[in-house]
C-alpha cells in the first residue's frame, strides 16, 4: 500500500431490527468518547416519559454501551432487555499516488450492539432475552461451578495418590526408621583385654 493514500470513509446506514423495538423507541448512540455520566442522565430523562430505551454501540464503544445498560438498570427497576448483536459497514477509501492505477475501496464491517431497554414485558423466546433482574451471566456461573468442582476432585485425587504411596509406610518418625549396626561396646572391650593380657603372658 506504498504506493496509496489514505482517503474518506463512508459509514452506509445501518438498519436496526431489533426484536420488539418500535419506530418511536429513542436511539442512544454511545461513541468511544462519549461521557458515561452525560449518557446516563438522558436516558434516565427519557425513561420518565417513554416506554423503551435502545443504546447502540459500535467497536470501541460496545464495552460502554453495555455499560451505560447495566447502569441504567440498576436506577430503573424492572426493566427487559434483549440484547442484538450486527456489523455497521464503512467504505475506505484508497487514493493512488501514481498514474495508471486505480482507486480503491475497502468495505469494513465493525461489530454493533444493540441493547433495548423496555419498561413492558418483551418476547422471553427471542435470543439475547433478558428478565427483569437478571445479568445474563447465569451460563457462567454454572461454568465456573463446574470448574470449581473439577479442581476440588482433582486435588482429592492427588492427595488420595500422595497417601497410597506413603499408606505402607511406617507410621513412626525417619530417625526411628534409620538402620544402625549394632555396637556391643563392653564386649569388644573385655575382648581386646584378653587378648592384650595373653599377648604379656607368653
Amino acid at each position: 500500500m506504498e504506493n496509496y493514500s489514505k482517503g474518506e470513509n463512508v459509514e452506509l446506514e445501518m438498519v436496526l431490527r431489533v426484536p420488539g423495538c418500535t419506530e418511536q423507541t429513542m436511539h442512544m448512540t454511545v461513541n468511544p468518547s462519549s461521557k458515561i455520566r452525560g449518557i446516563i442522565s438522558a436516558a434516565l430523562d427519557k425513561l420518565k416519559t417513554e416506554t423503551q430505551l435502545l443504546f447502540i454501540g459500535s467497536g470501541p464503544a460496545v464495552g460502554k454501551a453495555v455499560s451505560c445498560a447495566e447502569i441504567t438498570k440498576k436506577r430503573v427497576k424492572n426493566l427487559h432487555q434483549i440484547n442484538h448483536l450486527c456489523y455497521k459497514k464503512v467504505l475506505e477509501y484508497w487514493d493512488p499516488k501514481l498514474e495508471g492505477l486505480d482507486r480503491l475501496c475497502v468495505t469494513r464491517e465493525i461489530p454493533t450492539i444493540a441493547i433495548l431497554l423496555s419498561k413492558e414485558p418483551l418476547d422471553s423466546s427471542v435470543p439475547g432475552y433478558q428478565a427483569p433482574g437478571s445479568t445474563g451471566d447465569d451460563f457462567w456461573k454454572q461454568e465456573t461451578h463446574v470448574k470449581r468442582r473439577r479442581n476440588l476432585n482433582s486435588t482429592k485425587d492427588q492427595k488420595n495418590r500422595h497417601h497410597g504411596r506413603h499408606g505402607n509406610a511406617s507410621s513412626q518418625p525417619r530417625e526411628n526408621q534409620r538402620y544402625h549396626r549394632p555396637r556391643n561396646d563392653k564386649s569388644d572391650k573385655h575382648t581386646s583385654g584378653e587378648q592384650n593380657k595373653k599377648s604379656h603372658e607368653s
